[in-house]
């Protein structure tokens, strides 16, 4: 584990501790210019509240196992996710450890319409933007961009999208 330093790259693999008992852990992201996303661990006797999830790939677990193991703690212990919002790499891991372990996941209200659209199993993702492009004669982006996403649903799954458990507002966030 390192000490927050203002010269360390924010994607470079490893824990780092930010504050007293907040330790950030970078998950590595699939075909993606950044990288990692980061999850903040905020450490208590009692278990773990993590800032964000990841998204479900074995080795983002797998580094999510090793950084919480670092700080004391396995997924068994994540009591809650508080989720920034409702993008695949930060909210589609913490349905998964749910599943496993019962885990809470909460996301702002705000988050809502976003996640019941596509945790509605009829949910065709990009299918607007597909029928404009071709309205407009992409056939060719179309073409790209379907191979991209069939390649990608069939090594970087993310998993069914599943309603939290709370909707957040204006004061009910609490780390126990």
């Amino acid at each position: 584990m390192t000490e927050n330093t203002s010269e360390r790259p924010w994607d470079e693999p490893g824990v780092e501790q930010v504050l007293d008992g907040v330790f950030r852990i970078p998950l590595p992201l699939p075909n993606d210019g950044l990288h990692a996303v980061n999850v903040y661990a905020i450490s208590e006797d009692s278990g773990v509240t993590l800032i964000d999830a990841g998204w479900v790939l074995e080795e983002s677990l797998a580094a999510l196992e090793r950084g919480l193991a670092e700080v004391g703690h396995a997924l068994s212990h994540v009591e809650q996710f508080l989720v920034t919002h409702a993008h695949g790499d930060h909210y589609a891991q913490a349905a998964t450890v749910r599943r496993v372990f019962g885990s809470t996941v909460s996301i702002g209200a705000g988050e809502r319409r976003s996640i019941e659209v596509m945790a509605d199993p009829g949910f065709q993702p990009f299918a607007k933007v597909e029928e404009n492009l071709k309205k407009a004669g992409a056939d060719e982006i179309i073409a790209e961009t379907l191979a991209w996403r069939r390649e990608a649903a069939a090594t970087e799954p993310l998993g069914p999208w599943e309603l939290p458990d709370r909707w957040l507002t204006a004061g009910t966030i609490s780390l126990k």
